[in-house]
């Protein structure tokens, strides 16, 4: 399995491969794992199915790829470590990771609280919070600070006080913790003022 993924060197031959070949033909990849293979399963921490306690799914499953002798359980089991091996190395390219991190980001971004949140644990650890990613905490800090001026301008230009209230308490209070100099007055953030509606 090992060679035939080596020679394609993208993310979508790979996925090509493995549903125009791989998927095609299970026989000719269900025979007994090489020592290289198990290394790689090894490495990406899969676990290979044991054949004895297949579920239901599973058998007829194998028993549709590989008929219905004894020998079609462990066929199966090894066609499917190869399967698991074929996506985890797929997953495990840059480029995908890449990828991977920039869609999390841009979700994360989209949510107001997450991102308020994110960059409070930039600014105060210099890294991103799940992917462990260096930023530094400038930029963050610029970002919270951009976001706390156009919280402070829609609200004074829509005439409703409140919610960027509740933002410029969590900025500040965020830098309290980080080890700088509040901005506010001593107290200003001990309570916040309750949403009103006109």
């Amino acid at each position: 399995m090992v060679p035939h993924l080596a020679e394609h060197d993208k993310v979508g031959d790979i996925a090509k491969f493995k549903q125009e070949v791989f998927k095609a033909d299970p026989k000719r990849f269900a025979d007994a794992l090489t020592e290289e293979e198990g290394v790689y399963l090894d490495h990406f921490k899969v676990q290979k199915l044991d054949p004895s306690p297949l579920n239901e799914t599973q058998i007829k499953e194998a028993r549709t790829y590989f008929g219905g002798n004894q020998e079609a359980f462990e066929q199966y089991t090894n066609f499917q470590a190869r399967s698991q091996l074929i996506t985890r190395y797929a997953l495990s390219d840059p480029r995908m990771l890449a990828y991977l991190g920039e869609l999390y980001r841009t979700s994360r971004d989209l949510n107001p609280v997450q991102f308020v949140g994110e960059r409070i644990q930039q600014v105060a650890t210099g890294e991103e919070a799940f992917t462990g990613q260096e930023t530094g905490r400038v930029r963050p800090a610029i970002e919270l600070a951009v976001a706390y001026g156009l919280g402070k301008w829609s609200t004074s230009y829509s005439g409703r006080p409140s919610s960027p209230d509740r933002l410029t308490c969590v900025f500040h209070l965020a830098r309290r913790r980080a080890g700088h100099q509040s901005l506010t007055r001593a107290g200003s953030c001990r309570q916040v003022p309750s949403t009103t509606r006109s």
